[in-house]
């Protein structure tokens, strides 16, 4: 953790909270801006990494037009997603659309609370873990409260959070799965 935060020039005490993903529209990257901007004014002190395949002018400039500048930062693809979720507190993906949403549980399983939107296809997860996927229809507010509420209670979330992770088979995903297509082709 303070390694990767001494690399991107991060103080220690700052809150930071990640989104990963590509196509950031459809995760959501402009309602974590506004939520973060919306914060920010509220005296709440966070910063937004931003990891992911996505076109760098587009995104440098979303992050501009939000008025976040010096607080949000696109960061590209990366290889050391693991690493950037240790460095971070909270996990932020207001989703559109999400069809599983692998990262949510490579955050769990990191220790790190997530808030998310309701239809994303493993908010289960995240609502078993830490109680923070949100119910649809999609509201800012909503967002903007979970999130306060999560950086108010991080010590206890990420505990729970881990608490969680240790009780699960997250790695067993690919298992299961290879157990029902066997299952159904021999059935065939």
């Amino acid at each position: 953790r303070k390694a990767k935060r001494r690399e991107l020039g991060i103080p220690e005490n700052d809150t930071v909270l990640i989104l990963v993903g590509t196509h950031f529209m459809r995760k959501g990257m402009d309602r974590a801006l506004l939520a973060v901007k919306n914060l920010k004014a509220k005296g709440l002190r966070c910063r937004l990494l931003i990891a992911g395949n996505d076109p760098f002018p587009a995104m440098n400039r979303r992050i501009r037009e939000a008025g976040l500048s010096g607080s949000a930062f696109f960061l590209g693809p990366r290889r050391d997603v693991p690493a950037l979720l240790l460095a971070s507190d909270l996990m932020i993906h207001p989703a559109r659309e999400e069809g599983a949403g692998a990262v949510l549980i490579e955050a769990l399983a990191a220790g790190i609370p997530v808030v998310c939107t309701g239809g994303c296809g493993f908010s289960h997860y995240v609502a078993e873990a830490c109680g923070l996927a949100l119910e649809e229809p999609f509201s800012q507010s909503a967002l903007e409260d979970a999130v306060a509420d999560a950086l108010s209670r991080l010590p206890e979330l990420k505990e729970r959070v881990r608490a969680y992770a240790s009780t699960q088979d997250f790695q067993g995903r690919a298992r299961v799965f290879a157990e029902t297509a066997e299952a159904f082709a021999a059935s065939r």
